[in-house]
Order: C-alpha cells, then structure tokens, then sequence
C-alpha cells in the first residue's frame, strides 16, 4: 500500500467501523425528525382514536343513570389503653398466656370482611331492593348488591407506607339518596347486634369448654407428679442430668489414679529386681541408715585381711575376728533380706490398690451405661409433666380472662361515623355517576396523540432506514464527506440539465476528499454502496467531471462488469472496455481508454463486453497491472464497482486503490445493510474514507436566499 494511503488511514479511526448501526443512539434530534416523516400516520390515528373516544364518552354520559353513595364507619377493636389493658388476658387466647404485644390485632379481618357480606347481614337490602323490583329473586338482587355494598379496612399513609386501623367502612350506592341513607342505617344496627351477640356466644362458648377441659388436665398433672417420684424412688436420681456428670467426673479420677497407682506399681517391682540381684552389701549399701553397720564389716574384713599376713587361722586374735566379721554379715543378711519384705510388702499393697480402683471404676462404667436410659424415662416424663402443667396454665389464665372479658358490659363494636351520603360543597348528595365530559375528552384526545406518536415511532423503527446525513454518521461512525441534494428527475445522461446546487455539492465533495491526505493527493478512489440502485454511479461519473473540470486528467473506470452504466449516460461506445482489457492480452490500454470530449481532460473505460466470470478477472495480476498504470498516467483514478452486499468485486478493487467512498441512499438504505457492508470491508482490512449521502432533501431556495444579488 502507498504512502498515502497510509496516511489517510492515521485518520480514520478503525475502532468506528466496528460499531454497527444497531448501536446508534437515538437522540431527541432524531425522535423529532421521526416525528416529522411520520406527521400524516400520526394525524389520521389521534384523529380516529380521539373521534371513536369522544363518541363512547358522550353515549356513556348520556346513557349513565345517577348513582349517589354514603357510608359509615365501625370501630371494631379496642384503642385506648384501659381497654387494651383489661382485654390484653383475652388476647392471650390467640397470642398466647403472657402475651403483652396489645397492639396486634384480634381480629381476622379478611374473614370478617366475607362474614359482614353473607346474606343473613345483609338481608335487610335485599328486602329493600325487592320491594322497589319485585321481580327480582333472591339470588338477583344478591347479586345486584355484591356490586353495591363495599365492606373494606381503612389504611393510614405514615410516610412511605400504608398502616392498617382499626377501622371497617362500610359503603352502598344507589339511584335514590334516600334509599342509600335509610339502608345504611338499618345496615349499621345490624352488624352491631350482631358483633354482641357474635361476642357473647363466643365467650359463653370458649368458658364451658375451658372448664370442662381443666379437671382431665389437673389429672394428668397429678398422675405426671406421682410418676415422677416413683421414678426418683426406684433410681435413687435426683436429676439424670447432674447424675451424670458427677459419674463422668468420677470415672475420670479413677483413671487418674489407676495410671498412677500402675505406674508406682512397676517402679517398686523394678526396683525389688534390681535389689535381688545384688548380694546384701549392694542391698544395704543403697540405704544411708546402714552406713555404720557396713563400715564396722569393712573394717573386719581390712584387719583380717592385715592379720593373715602375720597369723595363722587357729591363732585366737585371728579367730576372734572372723566370729566378729561373721556376726556383722549375719546381721548384714537379715537387714538385707528385710529391706527386700519391705518392698515386696509395697508391691502387694500397690496390687491391692491397683485391683479396688478397677473394681471402682468398673461400678461406675456400669452405672454410666446404665444412666442413658434412666435419663430418656425421666426426660420423658418431665416432658410430659412440663406440657401438662403449661396447658393447665394457660387454661386456667385463659379462664380468669374470658370470666374477665364476660363481665364486661361495653358494645364491642362502635359507630365513630354514623351513616352519611357523599355530598359536594353546596350540600347536596354527590352524583357519582356522572361523567366530567370535558376531562374525559382532553383525556381522549392526550391518548390518541401518544398513540399515533408510539406508532409512528414504532414504524420508523420498524422501517429501520437512514434519513438525515447525522443518522448516517452516528450509524456509521465515519465522516459524511458529501450530500448529494434529490432531484425532482431521474438522471439519465451526463448531458442532463441539473441544479447548481447538486452540481456544487461535488465540488465540495471532492475538495474534502483532497482534504483527507494532506501530504500527497489521492490517485485512485473507490465508489461503490452498500445495495443496488442508490446512485454509486451517478456518484462516480459527477465527482469525475468535477475533477476534471479544475483541470485535472481523470479517468473514470467501469468496474461494474455485471450491470455496467457508465457507456449509457456518456453515449460513448462499449465495443471494447476493461474486460476485453483483462482477458486479451492483444488489447492495449490506450485501446480502451476513451476521451470524453476533445477539449475535456475526463477519461472513460467502460465495462466492454459481458464477463462470464468478473471476480476472476478482477483478482487477476493484468487487472493490478492495469491499475498500477493508470495510477502512474492520471491525476485521480475513479472506480465506478458493483455493490458490496453478497458480492466481492468492491473488495477486490479497493485493494487497487488509495480509499473507498460508500454511497448511501437516504430514505432508501437500511441500517443492517449498511452495517454488513462496513464490516465487508472491516474484516478484508480495506480503508473506508467515508460516507456519501445521497438523495438529501434540501430546499435550495433557503440555501441561496442569503447570496442572492440585489
């Protein structure tokens, strides 16, 4: 690659092309230009949603009979502290004896709720319907009150969330304010009779079965009790637990002193052998009480020993010594031998010792083994006993409490906000029925606008096409270099007579083209699109002549051998083109290099004849040779190829060139199609200078106002 190219490529930044359009973010900018493409879609949907809405609001308003609500409320739990004090014992039948948590409810108010709805409540409504309809059943006008009868817990909003009163609303709407007044007075007597006599069967209940239930428990207590001493008795256990532990501790000690007792028992044995080994002497000599006894046979031995040298054995000094020395090791003998019963006494009574520790130690093993069952009976026993009395407990404080509770003379439940009627602010019964037309309209017509809006979004997005040139540059992450205006005709020929403006967005093309190496001019561009049909060639053949016509040798190559134009618009002959070029050797450059007009410095090789095969002569060495030639003969080359989706040629020329431009059809170009192109060119490493948009909408009358001449 050449110089230049390289350069261009220092300005590009590769890591842009990786992004797909899918990654585009869809600013304000473009929901507003969306918005604006969609105006007729968006406009006929308001319209007809708005009209269908505004017709179903005045038929239901002029169709609504008045319908008028009142309600009251009912304390139905205790809230001050003197109550909540003298009931808290009736509470512990269902929070348990002790309990002191006096601000839970006892009350299940689902379950409530359903009660304060059966048909025996509210029977006096049913009555009242009935005789206003008596064509009504029973299971009618049930039915019809289901719906108009609301029974509901009123909630508190402390900071962020809802806290559950005490409080049950009751609520009932009719046509007749009067009805609805009458029935929720007669409606409120009711559900206070019946919390009375509800609570009264309840405590009368719940005392009889109390007291018919503490005489078994109190037996079962009593028979629990006597079981438990009779076991005590016949274990001698106290508690099987600390029993235990002391017989642990025990076995224990007794080991302790069976390994030390052993081992006294094998020092005193090694010493009796160590003792017996030796003569007498050795033995005594061991013992300080001995010293002077064994000095004294020293002694008689060393004057014997003297003597002999100077006497016989029958001379009386002589024998005189010998009974003395012979005394002294008759003593030395019998001590020896008692110091010998002396320890052998303290092996017998080590042995002893030993064998009463293991005959102690074995009782208490056996004891122990013995203990895990004792200690299952009681823990079972004292298991039982700890249910029995606590459940006699319980009934017995539960019993206090309902005596308690039934002595009382309050009404459970309270009426804190007698029946009233829902009125407004002169006083008068609110119709709820009616329907606030002119909010329900601007309501209607607010929908029907976000509805067209949400569709006309979702079909652009659906559409998923480019518009506007900044769509493009965001999508594709590389500089727009050119917007080519729409023209009101299809361009045919390049005689054709088009506006200034269209004619000066390739001047501006090109100069930034030229822009993007600074150091040395480009000498041969690629122009190629992603589809078929978006102007590539118009492109190519307009960039050319506004290249030529700042006196530059530009020659214009058809490398479209599949659908070639180019010969069509210039009116210039395809005997011979770039394909008879690059598959007859015999054909000459200068053969198939065709000058536009003799005083023009525009160029043309067109595409010759059908190809069979245009990748294989496209990647063939002539066609790099060609190129290279070309380069070295004009002052700007400019390739007019196939488009990049599902074919190679594009690829296989830009390899030739300094750079491509990507012709993009605004309103036409998908965002997936342009995506894939630029990764076609991304994965063969092929520089893309940039974008081209094509068919932009422009008003040319805005764009010349300010240079219009006075």
């Amino acid at each position: 690659m050449s110089e230049p190219v390289l350069a261009r490529l220092e300005t590009v930044d590769q890591s842009t092309i990786n992004s797909t359009a899918g990654e585009e973010s869809w600013n304000i900018g473009w929901v507003f230009a969306a918005l604006r493409r969609r105006v007729p879609i968006i406009l006929g949907i308001a319209t007809s949603t708005t009209a269908a809405a505004t017709f179903l609001i005045l038929n239901q308003a002029s169709n609504t009979p008045p319908s008028y609500i009142g309600s009251f409320d009912l304390l139905v739990e205790p809230v001050t502290s003197d109550v909540q004090a003298s009931r808290q014992t009736t509470a512990a039948q269902v929070d348990g004896v002790g309990s002191t948590d006096v601000s839970r409810p006892r009350l299940d108010y689902p379950t409530q709720i359903r009660i304060l709805r059966n048909p025996e409540l509210i029977k006096p409504l049913v009555d009242r319907l009935q005789a206003r309809n008596p064509e009504l059943t029973d299971e009618v006008a049930r039915q019809i009150l289901e719906r108009r009868l609301v029974v509901e817990r009123l909630s508190n909003r402390i900071g962020n969330r809802d806290e559950n009163t005490k409080i049950i609303r009751v609520s009932y709407q009719d046509s007749d304010p009067a009805v609805v007044l009458s029935a929720l007075e007669d409606l409120s007597g009711n559900y206070l009779r019946y919390a009375l006599e509800q609570r009264q069967t309840s405590i009368g209940q719940a005392v009889q079965f109390i007291d018919n239930q503490i005489p078994a428990l109190q037996a079962q207590v009593d028979n629990l009790q006597a079981r438990l001493q009779t076991f005590r008795e016949r274990n001698t256990l106290i508690d099987p637990a600390l029993e235990g532990t002391q017989l642990t501790q025990q076995s224990g000690t007794l080991r302790q002193e069976r390994l030390a007792a052993n081992t006294n028992l094998v020092e005193a044995r090694s010493r009796f052998a160590a003792l017996a080994a030796n003569d007498p002497v050795a033995i005594l000599s061991q013992a300080p009480e001995y010293g002077t006894l064994l000095g004294l046979f020293q002694q008689y031995e060393a004057e014997l020993a003297t003597e002999a040298a100077r006497m016989t054995d029958l001379n009386p000094d002589m024998q005189y010594l010998r009974e003395r020395r012979d005394n002294i090791q008759q003593l030395i003998n019998r001590e020896a031998r008692r110091v010998l019963g002396k320890v052998e006494d303290q092996i017998r009574v080590l042995e002893d010792r030993n064998r009463a520790i293991a005959q102690s130690e074995s009782q208490i093993q056996q004891q122990i083994r013995n203990l895990p069952a004792a200690a299952n009976e009681y823990d079972e026993i004292q298991r039982q006993l700890n249910i029995a009395t606590g459940i006699l407990t319980e009934f017995s404080a539960r019993q206090k409490a309902l005596q308690i509770d039934a002595a009382q003379e309050q009404t459970p439940w309270e009426l804190i906000n007698p029946p009233t009627l829902l009125r407004d602010a002169n006083g008068e019964p609110t119709n709820i029925a009616s329907v606030n037309v002119s909010q329900y309209l601007l309501l209607a017509a607010l929908l029907g606008s976000l509805l067209g809006i949400g569709v006309g979004l979702l079909i652009e997005i659906l559409a998923d096409r480019y518009h506007a040139p900044d769509e493009l540059k965001s999508g594709a992450r590389l500089p727009v270099l050119g917007q080519i205006p729409l023209q009101p005709t299809a361009i045919f020929t390049a005689d054709q007579q088009l506006s200034p403006l269209f004619l000066e967005s390739f001047q501006s093309l090109l100069t930034r083209v030229n822009l993007l190496s600074a150091s040395q001019p480009l000498r041969s561009l690629t122009i190629s699109s992603a589809t078929p049909e978006e102007g590539k060639s118009t492109v190519a053949l307009y960039l050319a002549q506004a290249a030529a016509s700042l006196g530059q040798r530009v020659l214009l190559v058809d490398a479209d051998l599949r659908r070639p134009t180019l010969h069509e618009r210039l009116s210039v002959p395809n005997d011979l083109g770039l394909t008879d070029l690059l598959s007859d050797n015999d054909v000459s450059l200068k053969q198939v290099i065709r000058r536009r007009s003799p005083d023009s410095s525009l160029y043309v090789i067109t595409a010759g004849s059908m190809a069979p095969n245009p990748i294989r002569l496209l990647t063939s060495p002539r066609m790099q040779e060609v190129a290279r030639q070309c380069a070295g003969l004009f002052d700007l080359v400019i390739y007019d190829t196939p488009p990049i989706m599902n074919l190679a040629d594009s690829s296989v020329i830009a390899a030739y060139t300094n750079g491509t431009l990507i012709v993009a059809s605004l309103g036409q170009l998908q965002r997936k199609q342009l995506s894939d192109a630029l990764e076609t060119f991304r994965v063969s490493n092929l520089p893309i200078l940039g974008i081209v948009a094509n068919r932009v909408r422009v008003n040319e009358k805005a764009v010349y106002s300010a240079y219009t001449r006075v």
